[in-house]
């Protein structure tokens, strides 16, 4: 398979038609390699309009939303970032190139040390993993400008809103159940500590282990 054309047909069919605009993102898409973020044997589907699902996993989401995301978090290079639920990595690396740093958190260390060797290949030195218990610890009162959380979620927890730096920006996808799409949502802090929020594209993104099973009540989603 011709990885190039296919993520060129993905830039130019897939993203540039669904509202992705950002000349960054729509570079960093042509250059970084979705499918070395998947087991080899699922290399072939990096590229369709379709969530990956790997061992019941939500490994990528399907391209549009992922960039619709990240482009609506306005990432900067000054921007401290925390990623959520990332299991293959694709989304770390993308924004390892867009803010100065990236803490990565994934409750399965599995697949951790696959995703390091991908980010080690590109030379991505500024993503480092942090433990799920960094959510109502006083031993880790590091606060992020930007948050994304991969997998749809039923609401956003005070604990990790905690975790928002004043005039910070959280992303995901809202969902109350799988009988309908959800939406992403922009979770937006002011500087006296004020939450607003802003809907946009729906999305039918599934709900990442993460947030379904017992490990999730960590996160109070």
């Amino acid at each position: 398979m011709n990885y190039i054309s296919a993520r060129k047909n993905m830039v130019d069919c897939q993203l540039a038609t669904n509202g992705i605009h950002n000349e960054a993102l729509l570079d960093l898409a042509q250059i970084i390699p979705r499918e070395d973020f998947l087991p080899a044997s699922l290399a072939p589907v990096a590229y369709i309009d379709e969530d990956v699902i790997v061992d019941g996993y939500l490994y990528l989401m399907e391209p549009a939303v992922t960039m619709q995301m990240i482009q609506a978090l306005t990432p900067k290079l000054s921007d401290l970032c925390l990623v959520i639920g990332d299991y293959g990595g694709y989304v770390t690396a993308i924004l390892s190139a867009l803010t100065a740093s990236v803490s990565y958190l994934d409750d399965d260390g599995q697949y951790y040390d696959a995703a390091v060797a991908v980010w080690n290949k590109m030379s991505f030195c500024n993503v480092h993993k942090v433990e799920s218990d960094i959510f109502g610890s006083k031993k880790d009162a590091n606060q992020y400008d930007v948050i994304f959380i991969q997998g749809s979620v039923r609401d956003v927890s005070k604990d990790v809103v905690d975790k928002l730096s004043p005039h910070g920006r959280i992303v995901c996808v809202v969902r109350q159940d799988t009988s309908a799409p959800g939406r992403i949502m922009i979770y937006s802090k002011s500087g006296e500590g004020r939450l607003s929020k802003s809907a946009l594209q729906t999305a039918n993104t599934p709900f990442h282990n993460l947030f379904e099973q017992d490990a999730a009540q960590e996160f109070n989603f």
